[in-house]
């Protein structure tokens, strides 16, 4: 019989891990004399600009570390190898589900399987403009440039399960700037959205992100 504090918690990993990546599965496991938790996820993240890369985490919690809310776990460095070593980690129940996402979003696993996977990523480009060669990004820049507005910097990154834990991945790019004017932001909030692809723009203090599907 499984204990109420361990069901309680798997539940938890289990739900903060499906914000973040597009498939979780976890499976009990005895392993030696030992039972375990593995918890496979599979996500897509940007390793280099402009890229998706589809990667797996794998993951293993002894079954008696999940009675409590400071738990140690275990993380695969190379998941496509089954001999690969373990790295041990310890998370609070809150923030090991982004604690597992970052090894592999901080690239804390071998080089070598990052290199493997990376030789499958997808360049992000808007599906209409593939054949004059725009993307996504340079599209909505256009936007700003268009209108004149003047930008410090910009980034863009996955957008992970913000919109719902089932979603897939969404990108966001962020732009700084040095102020806006009401007029500006209504013209540009219009204009973005009007885009099939921007599911919603913010405007914050110093800053305006987009969240748009590629």
């Amino acid at each position: 019989m499984i204990d109420e504090k361990i069901v309680q918690n798997i539940n938890k990993i289990d739900f903060d891990l499906k914000k973040r990546f597009e498939s979780v599965s976890i499976e009990e496991k005895p392993i030696l004399d030992k039972f375990f938790f593995e918890i496979i996820s599979t996500g897509n993240f940007n390793f280099k600009r402009n890229t998706v890369t589809e990667a797996t985490s794998k993951v293993l919690i002894e079954k008696k570390d999940l009675s409590a809310d400071i738990i140690t776990w275990k993380y695969s460095i190379n998941p496509n190898q089954p001999n690969a070593e373990y790295i041990e980690r310890t998370s609070s129940i809150g923030t090991i589900g982004l604690d597992i996402y970052e090894t592999l979003s901080k690239k804390m696993v071998d080089s070598e399987y990052i290199d493997s996977v990376q030789n499958q990523a997808t360049l992000i480009k808007e599906v209409l403009d593939i054949e004059v060669g725009k993307t996504t990004e340079e599209i909505i820049l256009e936007v700003f440039e268009k209108n004149e507005f003047n930008y410090l910097s910009y980034e863009t990154k996955l957008d992970n399960g913000t919109i719902s834990p089932y979603e897939k991945a969404n990108m966001k790019l962020i732009l700084l700037h040095e102020g806006i004017k009401v007029s500006e932001r209504f013209k540009l909030q219009d204009e973005l959205t009007n885009l099939n692809f921007v599911n919603y723009v913010n405007f914050r203090e110093n800053q305006i992100e987009i969240n748009y599907k590629f």
